[in-house]
């Protein structure tokens, strides 16, 4: 099953080319990664939000973060199923100089839709009749006629 992972880093910088700088090891820890935005975060004063497209992996979504958590070395709880899972790791004591948090997420590509299960086909059409004398008996106003 194939999983889009994503990294989300909080970064406290003065600019862009620190934001590189802090954020570069952090990823460079993952391996490859794809497309990569930084902005800086509306939220946080001193801080930008750097995140990263790790492409379609294949797998099911918490085996995959937790995958990434283990590459970078850290713990968080994971939350999701096989389908969808996120994680945020927060600690105060980090490991990466210039990181607040890190969130990691893994879900459906974009483009491909989830996996569905086949309906169940409904009976067939009752006839009308049939249809009075289920909804007597249903109702409990079955007088033993039928």
């Amino acid at each position: 099953m194939a999983r889009q992972v994503t990294i989300t880093l909080n970064v406290a910088a003065t600019g862009r080319s620190e934001v590189e700088r802090l954020a570069t090891p952090v990823l460079d820890r993952i391996g490859g990664y794809g497309d990569l935005t930084a902005e800086p975060y509306w939220k946080i004063e001193g801080t930008w939000m750097v995140t990263a497209d790790l492409g379609v992996r294949d797998g099911e979504s918490v085996a995959l973060v937790g995958e990434v958590l283990g590459l970078l070395g850290v713990e968080a709880t994971i939350e999701g199923d096989d389908d969808v899972a996120d994680a945020v790791w927060f600690d105060e004591r980090t490991p990466f100089e210039g990181i607040d948090w890190i969130s990691i997420s893994a879900s459906h590509p974009a483009g491909e839709p989830p996996e569905t299960e086949d309906l169940v086909p409904l009976p067939p059409d009752l006839a009308q009749h049939e249809t009075d004398t289920l909804l007597t008996m249903l109702r409990g106003e079955d007088d033993g006629r039928r």
